[in-house]
């Protein structure tokens, strides 16, 4: 819903439209009614919740949380799936701190933010876990694992 927010309101800057607080206060309303619908009550007031969200000054912040969580999953399943190599490049990655860009050093894990190969591998690894929780489901088991 974040996320929808601020590309409906990005897109509204880019085509020069007026942004007022009527405008992002209606957008962000009318966002709330679309999500939760009848699960939860939407009164009035929730309207003016997107202005203590601090996310919504950094431009596109909250697509980091999600780029982030794809990233860390890539990572993770090479480090379980014993990659040849990868806790080396893992560490080396831990010491490059900010020395470089975001998506290089990213790169140094195999992690290229500009293809689809790393949301593919996430969402793949996703899939899987899903498939396990279901088989656990299925069979009366406990969460063990």
């Amino acid at each position: 819903m974040f996320a929808e927010f601020e590309s409906i309101m990005s897109k509204k800057c880019q085509n020069k439209e007026s942004l007022t607080e009527e405008q992002f206060s209606d957008t962000y309303y009318k966002l709330n009614q679309k999500y939760f619908k009848d699960s939860v009550i939407v009164d009035p007031e929730i309207r003016y919740e997107w202005m203590r969200i601090s996310h919504f000054y950094s431009p596109f912040y909250v697509y980091k949380y999600a780029t982030g969580l794809i990233s860390a999953i890539c990572i993770v399943k090479d480090i379980l799936d014993e990659k040849d190599g990868f806790v080396e490049k893992y560490i080396e990655f831990l010491k490059s701190g900010c020395n470089k860009d975001v998506l290089d050093i990213l790169k140094l894990v195999d992690v290229d933010l500009t293809t689809n190969v790393p949301f593919e591998k996430a969402f793949e690894f996703i899939r899987e876990c899903l498939n396990k929780l279901k088989e656990i489901v299925n069979e009366g088991g406990e969460l063990n694992e």
